[in-house]
C-alpha cells in the first residue's frame, strides 16, 4: 500500500522501483534540513536532524554597515548577538539574571555583545 504521494513522484517520475521515502529516511543516519533554528519556532528535534539554514540564498542588496556599527565591529575580536527573540522579552526577567548576563558579557572584553533588549531599566551597564 502506498500513500506517500512523495514517493509515488519519484516513482513516476524517476524509477518505478525507487525505494519508499518514509522506509529511506528510517535508515538515514544524519538528516540536513534547510531551516534556521534561530528563526524557527521552538520545538522537539532528534540528535541526527542537522539545520542548514540558508542553502541556496544568494545575498541580495546587501549594505554596508554605518560608520558608527562598522567601527564597533571592526574594534572587537568576535561580535556575539544576544537574542531570546520574542519567546522570552529580557526586559521581563528579575534585575539579578539580567545583571548575570551583563557580568558574564564583562568577562570577555574584547567581544562586543550586542542584546536585543526592549526596555530602560538597563541604561548606563553599556557602552
Amino acid at each position: 500500500m502506498l500513500n506517500d504521494p512523495e514517493t509515488a513522484m519519484f516513482r513516476e517520475l524517476i524509477d518505478p522501483n525507487f525505494p519508499n521515502l518514509i522506509d529511506l529516511a528510517k535508515q538515514c543516519p544524519l538528516v540536513m534540513v534547510n531551516s534556521n533554528d534561530l528563526y524557527d519556532i521552538p520545538r522537539p528535534t532528534l540528535a541526527k536532524i542537522v539545520n542548514i539554514g540558508g542553502v541556496g540564498i544568494q545575498a541580495q542588496d546587501v549594505k554596508p554597515l554605518s560608520t558608527e556599527f562598522q567601527r564597533i565591529v571592526d574594534d572587537a575580536e568576535g561580535i556575539v548577538v544576544f537574542s531570546f527573540g520574542s519567546v522570552a522579552p529580557s526586559d521581563r526577567m528579575p534585575m539579578s539574571w539580567k545583571m548575570a548576563f551583563i557580568d558574564a558579557f564583562k568577562r570577555f572584553p574584547k567581544y562586543h555583545f550586542f542584546w536585543r533588549y526592549v526596555g530602560a531599566d538597563l541604561k548606563g551597564q553599556f557602552l
